[in-house]
């Protein structure tokens, strides 16, 4: 019987491994660099490669401060430029890098700390297949937030290894963790904060915490990591202080930002229908499960509950901010996922050692149920994750057809409004010898070709042109004259 439960686990566990390489590393170049922090992140990378200047982040050459968020991501995506060269690929290196000790992190917590094994692997699943973590925007693009969640992961853990062994170390790692989290993505960095106090607090220890005087070198180490490099910039970059009260200490936080207003219970039906929609219902079992045992004394229940109570607190912190974003809610699906574990390691052992006949039923039915969940939601995020509109396939169409021609023609990509992830192609592309702009109508002239996309062929219409490549999406024309009149 022990040696079938060995060979169990290590079959577990090497699936496991396989799942977390699977969703983090497949493919990673394969869609487009995405608008938004993606592509405005990448335009950064991109300028700080090429001029080695690392305490400005620049944006179209000149200082960006409308992300104003410290550059550690951005300094980790410079150097795997560096050592991998300019693909699409080599900006998610980091990202998928984070995502991978993220879960190797949270198995170590479950499997050494919590003494549960089951609940590591049940996790790792967990969090594979929510779609929220998982996503376009979080682990699989070049953004903050999977770094940014690998340090608050940490800092979290490391925290309650401090409360329950009184390991002093614990608490300096928990320091530097948030310090980390602060030079990833500024004040969010530190919105696990409450969720640790309260925790704190439900243990009777914040007494203890406070007057001790590790509490305050800790404090002074969280500051020497995350403070620094606000005062370096603003030696630099004259008014960089000032753009960052304005992002996020007060402005993401007290006011509606570019349109992101919505109320305070808009995230909760997003996260159950869009997000977590096979986990919710498990969640709110695992729940009431350690409400339920919550007078076992298991440190697996107080992990568990810690949690809880950190999930519980962000979302609150995060709903009453007045900017609200989808992507906002990417740091909770960590600590949903230990809830929902804990649901399952509850209900499996009921299946595996409850005496009931209707519990035994479902011994075969339990784990194809939790390989169908898995399977179906990584197959969507990764096999169909990119659907094709006319912005992203001027992008498909510069990478992997432009970029290739021979003794191509001089191409100008017609680009209004703010298209950052164009124009990391139009600059990448360039880079590869092939002669292209980006430009206004006002450019479009006969000789010209062009590559528009469809919503904006019309500007075309004054003219006689060749169709020389054309999608629903987007074409490309030779300008050959103009209409008469």
């Amino acid at each position: 019987m022990k040696n079938k439960q060995s060979v169990l686990r290590k079959v577990s566990l090497a699936g496991a491994f396989l799942l977390v390489l699977w969703v983090c590393w497949y493919d990673l170049g394969g869609i487009t660099i995405r608008l938004w922090d993606e592509s405005r992140m990448a335009v950064n990378a991109l300028e700080m490669y090429d001029s080695g200047q690392y305490w400005v982040t620049t944006f179209d050459h000149q200082p960006d401060l409308w992300n104003t968020k410290p550059p550690l991501m951005i300094w980790l995506q410079v150097l795997s430029l560096n050592l991998f060269g300019i693909h699409d690929w080599a900006l998610r290196v980091p990202a998928a890098l984070a995502a991978t000790v993220t879960f190797t992190a949270i198995f170590h917590f479950c499997y050494r700390r919590l003494h549960d094994f089951w609940l590591g692997i049940l996790s790792i699943g967990v969090l594979a297949a929510s779609c929220g973590y998982i996503q376009v925007h979080i682990t699989r693009t070049g953004d903050f937030d999977p770094l940014l969640i690998l340090w608050t992961v940490l800092a979290a853990f490391n925290f309650f290894i401090f409360l329950e062994h009184h390991r002093i170390r614990s608490f300096y790692a928990t320091c530097a963790f948030f310090g980390l989290a602060v030079m990833t993505k500024g004040v969010a960095g530190m919105m696990f904060a409450p969720g640790v106090l309260l925790y704190t607090m439900y243990r009777g220890q914040l007494r203890r915490v406070l007057t001790s005087r590790h509490t305050y070198i800790g404090i002074l180490l969280f500051l020497l990591i995350a403070l620094p490099y606000y005062f370096i910039r603003e030696y630099y970059n004259p008014g960089y202080l000032q753009a960052v009260a304005h992002n996020e200490l007060g402005g993401r936080f007290l006011n509606n930002l570019e349109g992101h207003g919505h109320p305070w219970y808009w995230y909760l039906p997003f996260l159950v229908s869009d997000l977590y929609i096979e986990w919710t219902p498990v969640a709110l079992l695992g729940l009431f499960f350690l409400w339920k045992e919550r007078n076992s004394g298991s440190t697996m229940n107080r992990g568990v509950t810690y949690a809880a109570i950190l999930l519980l607190t962000y979302l609150t912190v995060i709903s009453i901010s007045k900017t609200k974003l989808q992507w906002y809610l990417a740091p909770v699906f960590p600590f949903a996922a230990l809830v929902s574990a804990y649901a399952l390691c509850f209900i499996g052992k009921k299946i595996y050692f409850g005496q009931g006949r209707a519990w035994r039923a479902g011994r075969y039915l339990f784990p194809a149920l939790l390989l169908l969940v898995i399977s179906k939601n990584v197959y969507y995020e990764l096999y169909t994750p990119d659907h094709h509109e006319q912005l992203n396939d001027i992008n498909y169409y510069l990478r992997d057809q432009y970029a290739a021609e021979k003794n191509a023609k001089p191409l100008l990509v017609f680009t209004p409004g703010y298209q950052p992830h164009i124009w990391w192609y139009i600059r990448t592309t360039a880079r590869k010898g092939q002669p292209l702009s980006n430009g206004s109508s006002m450019r479009i002239r006969p000789g010209v070709r062009v590559l528009v996309a469809q919503r904006d062929v019309a500007i075309l219409k004054g003219f006689v042109v060749d169709t020389l490549y054309r999608t629903n999406f987007i074409g490309v024309f030779d300008i050959k004259d103009k209409k008469q009149l």
